[in-house]
């Protein structure tokens, strides 16, 4: 989780924003490396979530075919949007994946939000 967190905080909202030195107020430099509880790893995961949203939202088609920095050299923005939001995807299928999984060994019905 502390993965999907750091991919919506920092780096598609990077790619968003075409500023790759970007990070969030307060955010700490060794985030992937400290220990957070549950809840504080969700809320920057919602927190996330509103600045990938926001960004989305004004992001112009225009950009879209800009080439952008990305890992193994320039590619379109969309290409690069594509992939963080392809990520997001897996990573959620695999927590909800974990939650229905913990919730039959309890005996308990789970149905994804």
């Amino acid at each position: 989780m502390i993965h999907l967190s750091s991919i919506t905080n920092i780096s598609l909202t990077r790619l968003i924003k075409d500023d790759y030195g970007w990070i969030p107020k307060d955010w700490p430099s060794n985030y992937k490396e400290t220990k957070h509880d549950i809840e504080k790893i969700i809320k920057d995961i919602e927190n996330g979530k509103k600045l990938v949203l926001k960004g989305l939202d004004e992001i112009k088609d225009t950009q879209l075919n800009e080439d952008t920095k990305y890992w193994g050299g320039s590619r379109k923005r969309k290409e690069g949007l594509f992939a963080y939001l392809a990520e997001i995807a897996h990573h959620k299928g695999q927590i909800a994946y974990i939650r229905g999984t913990y919730a039959r060994k309890q005996g308990k019905k789970w149905k994804y939000p």
